[in-house]
């Protein structure tokens, strides 16, 4: 994935881009943007769901992508014309209090 300048960008950073924290390294003055995210290769069951949101015209969009069975005990199968309920959960930059969608969506693939 190559990073591309934008506002969301302030907010992550990926893992190669990463030092360890220290204090003799802690030289950004007052009011510098951070990034709080570290990101990586997502492997294993967190690797299993790809996704993209954009931003147009007044409202989101979130296309997502995986295996339609991806063996995982934590995944369920998606069986064309049978539903499967998902929810999506958001971050909004703040250390609690992170939003999700209450209403479970009903997902199902045509036959």
């Amino acid at each position: 994935m190559r990073a591309r300048r934008s506002y969301g960008r302030i907010w992550w950073i990926h893992k190669a881009e990463a030092i360890p924290y220290t204090k003799e390294a802690d030289t950004f003055p007052v009011g510098t943007l951070i990034p709080n995210i570290v990101i990586g290769p997502l492997t294993g069951d967190r690797g299993h769901v790809r996704g993209k949101a954009q931003w147009k015209d007044g409202r989101w969009t979130l296309e997502t992508r995986r295996a339609l069975d991806t063996a995982s005990k934590y995944d369920v199968p998606f069986v064309p014309g049978e539903p499967v309920y998902i929810t999506v959960a958001l971050y909004n930059r703040v250390q609690t209090r992170h939003s999700e969608h209450i209403k479970p969506v009903r997902v199902v693939l045509q036959p």
